[in-house]
């Protein structure tokens, strides 16, 4: 499960923040509801949505606080050197994390 993961953040996954908390989100369209719940149970994240709107229809797997921690140590040994690699380690480096 670990390598599926590890996947949809390399293609789907978003290292961001707001004015306080760093986060990631996985977007996935809605048909892709499942999946998300799946990891959310596995992973401890939380899902928003299904939205649908302007033609849209999509849901979110988010990390913030918490249970960003462990995901956080998973990308750090797991995530093979690429683009999105680099993003994680800018991002952490940006967070302090």
């Amino acid at each position: 499960m670990e390598q599926i993961f590890i996947g949809l953040i390399m293609g789907e996954g978003c290292f961001s923040g707001d004015s306080h908390y760093p986060r990631l989100d996985i977007k996935l369209h809605a048909r892709d509801l499942a999946l998300l719940q799946t990891l959310a149970i596995r992973f401890d994240g939380l899902v928003y949505g299904p939205y649908f709107h302007g033609g849209r229809n999509y849901a979110i797997l988010r990390f913030i606080g918490k249970r960003l921690s462990p995901i956080i140590t998973l990308v750090a040994e797991q995530m093979p050197p690429c683009y999105k690699r680099l993003q994680f380690d800018q991002w952490r480096e940006k967070w302090g994390i």
